[in-house]
């Protein structure tokens, strides 16, 4: 095989990869996590799902990847492999028919990462992928405020109003946090940068979620500690836009920050009883879930735990989830897995894509001890995908110039 024949297959592969994230972006972004029903027509989470799982399977194996069609079973595929088959065998024991659908969190955690990782991508693809799907969430998000601000009068029940197709208001920016840091690294100039920051601050802030506002500043910061340059006249600028945006949020809506003030204020009083309520009952969730692992420790209750929490639906916290429906050894296999995922990326020579994946996964890590997200089977497919296709895209990288 010629120079020329393996440079048109590779950019044929690009291509094909490209038209196929842009297909699953738009099919997510409808669709989302619950039903969706027009007229005439509707389609439920089985079938969304099975879908997804068919996409992905043809994705793998009828993409073109590495230059010679070559499927790679790495060791981390290996084990979520190996993860997807034991929980198979966990959910067929234990869970009930109502919660069944949530197995396909193991199906698609195995078939994005294998997806992702043998996908021949740049970083552009990259960033069309996260991009696309990150800006059409944030619209998504602020059309559904703008609707709910003319619906409910109750300014502190508000962030229950604040639903999108890919989750409700915590859950979507479970996401946020995960790509915005990665989408940070990727812009080509400083205006870029600028834009991205200030719409993800105001984003925050639009979608009520106390963690998720907490944490994107955060991250924020610890992206402007990393420039070299003027990056104490960035923070500056860019702590005074969000001030004057807080300030006319004040002024045209006084109750829309309560319920983060009343919040913040439990956080940090030294009542046990304030601090459980700015929790928001997840202390509760907590205990609850604690109960079901010390019945099921070894083995794990599947996903029928949700049966004794409906009105939780999820632990809130990933170490929790994982423990309660798998069991110890599920547990153990996934922090396995994280473990090999974040030393394959910190393996790499180090640039700005390395950098933004590295704070992505550690606050996904971060912010999912409060908030549902593993264990969710969007939230799994589109982390397993950026890990896949950005740790790939770094290896590609790293072959180039060696």
């Amino acid at each position: 095989m010629n120079n020329s024949q393996i440079f048109d297959k590779s950019h044929n592969n690009i291509l094909t990869t490209r038209i196929t994230l842009v297909l699953l972006v738009i099919f997510l972004t409808i669709y989302g996590s619950g039903e969706f029903k027009v007229p005439s027509f509707s389609i439920n989470v089985a079938v969304k799902y099975i879908i997804l799982t068919f996409g992905l399977f043809f994705s793998v194996f009828f993409i073109k990847v590495k230059k010679f069609s070559i499927i790679k079973l790495d060791i981390i595929s290996q084990l979520l492999l190996i993860h997807l088959l034991y929980n198979t065998i966990i959910i067929v024991l234990n869970s009930s028919d109502n919660y069944v659908l949530s197995y396909f969190t193991y199906v698609f955690a195995f078939l994005g990462y294998l997806w992702g990782s043998n996908s021949l991508i740049d970083k552009k693809t990259f960033k069309i992928f996260l991009s696309s799907f990150y800006y059409i969430l944030i619209i998504q998000t602020l059309f559904t405020v703008y609707i709910v601000s003319h619906s409910v009068v109750d300014m502190y029940l508000f962030k229950n109003g604040i639903v999108i197709p890919i989750g409700a208001s915590n859950g979507i920016t479970t996401f946020i946090v995960m790509i915005f840091p990665i989408l940070y690294k990727l812009s080509n100039s400083r205006t870029s940068q600028y834009f991205l920051t200030i719409f993800t601050m105001i984003f925050a802030v639009l979608s009520r979620s106390n963690s998720g506002l907490l944490t994107i500043i955060a991250i924020i910061l610890i992206l402007f500690m990393q420039e070299k340059k003027y990056k104490l006249i960035r923070g500056i600028l860019i702590f005074l836009i969000f001030l004057l945006f807080l300030y006319l949020i004040g002024k045209y809506s006084p109750g829309y920050l309560s319920r983060f003030s009343s919040t913040l204020q439990s956080l940090i009083t030294d009542q046990s009883t304030n601090q459980t309520k700015a929790m928001n009952g997840r202390i509760e969730v907590f205990h609850s879930a604690l109960y079901h692992i010390k019945n099921h420790f070894f083995i794990g209750n599947g996903f029928g735990y949700r049966e004794r929490m409906p009105s939780y639906l999820m632990t809130h916290n990933w170490l929790l989830e994982y423990l309660i429906t798998g069991g110890i050894i599920s547990f153990l296999l996934k922090i396995f897995i994280f473990i090999l995922q974040f030393l394959k990326l910190v393996t790499v020579k180090n640039n700005a894509l390395k950098q933004g994946l590295i704070i992505s996964f550690v606050f996904v890590l971060i912010q999912g001890l409060v908030e549902p997200s593993f264990g969710s089977p969007l939230f799994e497919l589109i982390f397993a995908l950026i890990i896949g296709f950005g740790t790939n895209t770094l290896y590609e990288e790293k072959n180039i110039y060696d």
